[in-house]
Formats: C-alpha cells, structure tokens, sequence
C-alpha cells in the first residue's frame, strides 16, 4: 500500500508510513533511514519541489520493489 500523499510544505511521511510492501521483502530499516534522509535533503534544498521530489523518488523506490517481489513469486511458484 502506498499513500496518494506523502509530502507537502513543512511535512513529510519517512519509512512505512509512506508506503508498505509484503513484509518478505521490506526494507524497512533502510527505507526509513533513506527517506529520512531524502526528506532532510529536499527540506534543505529542494525548494517548491521539494515535496513533489520527494513523492516522485518514494512512488520510483516502491514501484521497484514491487516489481522486484512480483519477479521472486512468480519464480517461485507462489502467490501470483
């Protein structure tokens, strides 16, 4: 699940409470501490955009990984 909205000015949502796959394939650690730090990034220098960048990279990122976790259970046989 990944929310419609995940920035906007002065806020944004880090880790899971942006967006949340299939636990078997989370990053869930490295996602927080890599939106935590592309937050701080866009805070500090993304200017209007900074929001819309963001909501961009985390939308790639998950869209990424929900690939990569359909491409291992289709190898697998299961689920899909």
């Amino acid at each position: 699940m990944l929310l419609k909205r995940m920035a906007d000015d002065g806020w944004f949502l880090l880790g899971d409470s942006a967006g949340v796959l299939d636990p078997s394939g989370s990053h869930g650690v490295l996602r927080a501490v890599m939106s935590a730090r592309m937050a701080a990034q866009q805070a500090l220098h993304g200017g209007s955009r900074a929001a819309t960048a963001y909501h961009d990279w985390m939308c790639d990122w998950f869209a990424h990984d929900m690939a990569e976790l359909r491409a291992a259970y289709r190898e697998a046989g299961d689920f899909i």
